[in-house]
This record gives C-alpha cells, structure tokens and sequence, in this order.
C-alpha cells in the first residue's frame, strides 16, 4: 500500500463496520481515495528527521466507488479533480452531493 500511495493517488475498501450506513456499500465495505492533493495544504514539509509527506484521506459514497470500478486510474484522476472542484478535498461528509 505504502508504495501505492507513494505513486499517486490509490483506493483502497475496508470493512464498514461501525460506520454510517451512507457511506457502507452493499457488500459492507466503505471505500477510500488516497492521495488527492489540496490547494490549501503543502504536499509534504520537513522535520528535523526529514520529510513528512501529507496524506489525504477521503471516504467516497457508495456512488463514486462504482464510478472508480468502471474507470479505473482515470476514474480515479477525474475522481481527485472533481474534489478539488468542489472544494471538498480536505472534508468527508455524510451529507454531502456525490461528485459521481
């Protein structure tokens, strides 16, 4: 995974349990989107132990999930640019509009 991320943006399902219903897929899984980079926040700073590389964490709906399955690495560029669109990068509501 940690490679994954390193290279770009990556998506990854993990169990729901626990988690709003909203965001729970049929299978009982929440998807996440790795990697979408902010206009707000620096993609990486340095520390007296080196660099710190900031991650961003963004749980998709159900919906944006099955728009990643059918297209793929570009489902998951056009995914991070409609985030950025909205100003919705950085946040993950449970009330919010799906971007796909």
């Amino acid at each position: 995974m940690r490679e994954g991320v390193k290279a770009g943006l990556f998506s990854m399902e993990v169990s729901g349990k626990g988690m709003p219903r909203s965001l729970v897929t049929e299978e009982g899984r929440v998807a996440v989107l790795l990697g979408v980079e902010s206009r707000t926040l620096p993609g990486h700073f340095s520390t007296l132990y080196g660099e710190v590389k900031l991650i961003i964490v963004k749980v998709l709906l159900p919906s944006e999930l099955g728009y990643l399955l059918e297209h793929g690495e570009e489902g998951h560029a056009e995914l991070a640019r409609r985030f950025v669109e909205s100003s919705e990068e950085l946040l993950s509501r449970l009330r919010r509009k799906p971007v796909a």
